[in-house]
């Protein structure tokens, strides 16, 4: 297996060094690949055959994929707004990190949720069940606020086709793969 993408989204327990173990036992795809809690999205991402269906409760994970999707956001953009927050995280701290989870608590801004993420304890918020629960996640002394997923992030956006369906209850994102590869340096 070639090296395992490693999406956007990081979280406790993402399954990135499980992924060619499951592959190794998973029997032949024929039909969609099915993921009602897709979390990062690790796994789909990287052994979805043909088409996949994968879903979460969060819906601004969903909103994030989804905003990638559409192009109104994109990598080059999500690295400048990256190296521009963590440069200010460095000179503020966690009163910077409060003032952009109140900003997302209020707008739900997808850049905002990639930059909490990363900057967060344990990083994904996946204590959000819905759109009225407000992100509390504290701040971490040790965030992550680098690129070095930036490639990763361009390959599943230039890989997967996506289609999104929101339900009353969760978000579903619906993933095809594409032929091609077109990769894009910043």
């Amino acid at each position: 297996m070639k090296k395992v993408a490693i999406p956007p989204i990081k979280s406790q327990g993402i399954k990135s060094k499980l992924v060619p173990w499951i592959k190794e036992i998973l029997p032949s795809q024929d039909g969609a690949w099915i993921e009602p809690f897709m979390g990062t999205g690790v796994v789909g991402f990287n052994l979805a055959q043909n088409s996949a269906i994968m879903g979460d409760t969060n819906p601004h994970l969903i909103n994030f994929y989804s905003r990638l999707h559409s192009g109104e956001i994109n990598a080059a953009m999500i690295g400048r707004f990256l190296r521009e927050e963590g440069g200010k995280i460095s000179d503020y701290g966690q009163d910077y990190y409060y003032e952009v989870r109140k900003r997302f608590n209020q707008y739900k801004s997808p850049l905002d949720f990639l930059f909490l993420n990363r900057a967060g304890f344990n990083g994904q918020p996946f204590d959000i069940w819905c759109q009225d629960i407000a992100y509390h996640q504290p701040y971490s002394e040790r965030h992550n606020i680098n690129m070095h997923n930036a490639t990763s992030l361009y390959k599943i956006k230039a890989t997967h086709n996506f289609f999104i369906v929101k339900g009353p209850r969760a978000s579903v994102l619906f993933v095809s793969r594409l032929l091609s590869v077109r990769l894009c340096p910043f």
